[in-house]
């Protein structure tokens, strides 16, 4: 069964240009345009891999998310991997107590090489 991936992406060209690209790969993809959509969709599909976060959303951004996502025990433990143009990633890392951060703008191999290593399809 191919593993279900949450997509959190405001911009809709990257959304689908993303989504398309991991559907490509074998992979099942769950959308959401903010935090907010996306806890709902989580807390749909407790059954996800990984969630792709961007971190920077209007209405609720990638941080807030993720703090909501560790306060409820159904779905603390999916793991996350952040997309963001912040210089600084590495300190996201251990702030947000997650897998990875790919700096934007990100080439389709890179993205596909760091989720084989934490979610391979």
């Amino acid at each position: 069964m191919p593993k279900k991936i949450l997509l959190i992406e405001d911009d809709a060209d990257n959304r689908e240009l993303i989504r398309d690209l991991l559907q490509d790969e074998g992979y099942t993809v769950v959308v959401a345009e903010n935090g907010r959509a996306a806890l709902e969709r989580l807390r749909a599909n407790p059954d996800l891999a990984m969630i792709l976060l961007d971190l920077r959303m209007p209405e609720m951004d990638g941080f807030e998310f993720r703090e909501k996502q560790l306060e409820d025990p159904r779905i603390a433990g999916i793991p996350v991997i952040a997309c963001t143009a912040d210089a600084n990633v590495e300190s996201l890392i251990a702030k947000l107590r997650l897998k990875a951060t790919i700096r934007k703008p990100f080439s389709a191999e890179h993205l596909l090489e760091v989720l084989r290593q934490h979610a391979p399809p």
